[in-house]
């Protein structure tokens, strides 16, 4: 069980360079298209947000009927038409300004189109990822890799887009995208085809409402997926709403400037490249259910930051920072591999979409509690307390996140199961 082996399991490896390409085009992009909108067009805030927003659409409007693609189209295809289409949409900006017809309309159409397009290559991936290792112990080692290049290119992704803007500008800056999501469809064209689809099932799918019950059916039924799609939820509300919260703690109530707090934030995202990496050496020494809890405990953490009111308020921060941030791709590496390892491959899709469609619709509702909740308590208790009991309130709901996981079977797992359907249990 070590990561590099994990590179030479029937083609892993160029799903990994895929995967790397892709998220720092990603990155890039998310970077540039809303900057490219306030320097090339003076947008505002609103129409900033409106571009934020078209990327971050495609899981809550798409997700389901994407895993029902997953399953019914081969998946190695969706992946190439997902990276072909998303460079050929960042490819659209640089040629729509030489001729002269580039608009904020077309940077938030690209945002829409990108984020679709990514959603269809993330679900395909991820679904197709256990046909290319070798066993299901491999999955956390070779998830454990793909998160690295993910933490990676979301901490070194901004920079690289500001470089990007100040050399070619705005208008330009997304063609660098487009040639690292071509060089991922070349990567793509080297990754091995699965398992020949839905084999010994109906060669006449079903509708595709029927399909999506189906995996919705799965997913809340399972005595493990269900469990951890309950957590993940909540966890995901959590994070998002505490991230909000501690963001305005920062500058209001430890009355720290805009830069530090930008510097201690991404000094946080550097300690995921580390979570990351480590973590299938986590799920292997501790077990899977032991790594679990452990994650969602550690959202648990942000309730200590109002110790930064009393004790050196740089060292805390960075501290509590340090320690989610290094966590997150610990429970993404587990509970991915864990969801793969259980699925049955002709619902792999579906099981993989819907569970990230369910997580990925908490984010922007636990921003939006975060923010007003903290605001409601801050105009009843005061800045310093309001703050420190919506943070404290945020921690709780984590905690809440990680008794659903201790109360249920996950718990007691210790390896991977080796086929859909097993539970393995903790030995000591």
């Amino acid at each position: 069980m070590t990561p590099r082996g994990a590179g030479r399991d029937r083609g892993f490896g160029w799903l990994w360079i895929s995967l790397t390409a892709g998220s720092v085009a990603a990155q890039i992009g998310a970077f540039v298209l809303p900057t490219a909108a306030v320097l090339l067009f003076g947008a505002s805030a609103g129409q900033v947000g409106a571009v934020n927003a078209a990327a971050t659409a495609a899981y809550p409007a798409l997700g389901l009927f994407a895993g029902v693609l997953a399953d019914r189209v081969p998946r190695r295809h969706l992946m190439l038409f997902g990276e072909a289409v998303r460079a050929a949409a960042f490819a659209w900006l640089p040629v729509a300004a030489w001729l002269g017809v580039l608009d904020i309309a077309d940077l938030i159409g690209v945002a829409l189109v990108v984020g679709a397009a990514g959603l269809v290559f993330d679900v395909a991936a991820q679904s197709h990822l256990p046909a290319l290792v070798a066993s299901p112990d491999r999955l956390p080692v070779a998830n454990g890799r793909l998160e690295t290049s993910t933490a990676l290119a979301a901490l070194a992704g901004p920079a690289i887009g500001g470089v990007l803007i100040a050399w070619l500008g705005g208008d330009e800056a997304p063609g660098v995208a487009a040639a690292l999501l071509a060089a991922s469809v070349l990567a793509v064209l080297r990754i091995p085809h699965g398992a020949p689809r839905r084999t010994g099932e109906r060669l006449r799918p079903a509708g595709v409402g029927a399909e999506i019950r189906e995996g919705v059916r799965t997913l809340l039924r399972h005595p493990l997926l269900r469990p951890t799609l309950i957590a993940g939820t909540l966890r995901s509300f959590a994070s998002a709403a505490t991230a909000t919260i501690a963001l305005v703690f920062a500058l209001r109530a430890l009355r720290l400037d805009a830069a530090t707090v930008g510097l201690l934030t991404t000094l946080g995202g550097a300690a995921g490249v580390l979570g990351a990496w480590f973590a299938p050496r986590l799920t292997v020494r501790y077990g899977v259910g032991r790594t679990v809890i452990a994650c969602c405990l550690s959202g648990v953490v942000w309730a200590l930051l109002p110790l930064a009111l009393r004790l050196p308020a740089i060292p805390v921060y960075l501290a509590v920072a340090l320690t989610v941030s290094a966590f997150v791709p610990v429970w993404n590496t587990a509970i991915t591999s864990l969801r793969q390892a259980v699925t049955p491959e002709a619902l792999l899709g579906r099981v993989h979409a819907t569970a990230r469609t369910f997580t990925f619709s908490a984010v922007p509702l636990g921003a939006l509690v975060g923010g007003t909740g903290s605001e409601a308590l801050t105009r009843a208790l005061g800045t310093d307390l309001g703050l420190t009991v919506a943070l404290c309130t945020g921690g709780a709901v984590a905690l809440a996140a990680a008794a659903v996981v201790a109360a249920s079977p996950v718990r007691t797992l210790r390896l991977m199961p080796d086929r859909p359907g097993v539970v393995v249990p903790a030995t000591d």
